[in-house]
């Protein structure tokens, strides 16, 4: 009978082992659950911030490439007005020159030492050449007062020529 009892106290000794065991090994795989749940919710969570990330980057990258080509559009525009510039002052002095011949055919005291004064006909532009592209409106206000001052000049060369 001593044999049996102790049988059976070792038989319930080994049960309350393993049951203990078991509660163990559930306790720990609860615990390595609710740590791979909360690595689970940082990494999801690094994951939203670095899509938030990416999103700015882009949206910031857009951005500047829309800056750029809105920059390179007003370089263009101020290129295109500058060469128009000196497309006008190019013309502004053959204007001169002509002036200046005209001057000197009506007078040839005026300027003694021009070059050859048959060389240039008078004409006053009445437009700006083709190659220019559409003047501002300054531009042309310019451009007619200037036209108006040599046919002044012209007209009284002319009337002093005749006198």
């Amino acid at each position: 009978m001593e044999r049996s009892a102790s049988a059976d106290r070792r038989a319930q000794l080994q049960r309350r082992l393993k049951t203990d065991q078991a509660s163990a090994h559930e306790q720990d795989l609860d615990a390595l659950r609710q740590q791979f749940e909360t690595q689970l919710a940082d990494l999801e969570q690094r994951l939203v911030s670095r899509e938030t990330q990416l999103r700015q980057a882009r949206e910031e990258a857009d951005m500047t490439f829309e800056q750029l080509h809105q920059a390179q559009e007003e370089l263009e525009h101020y290129f295109l007005k500058a060469r128009s510039g000196d497309q006008l002052a190019q013309a502004q002095l053959e204007q001169l020159q002509r002036a200046q011949s005209l001057m000197v055919r009506l007078n040839p005291d005026v300027l003694p030492t021009a070059p050859n004064p048959q060389a240039l006909a008078v004409e006053v532009l009445s437009e700006l050449p083709a190659a220019m592209p559409d003047p501002s409106l300054q531009t042309q206000a310019l451009l007619s007062a200037y036209a108006a001052s040599l046919k002044r000049a012209s007209a009284l060369l002319e009337r002093a020529r005749r006198s």
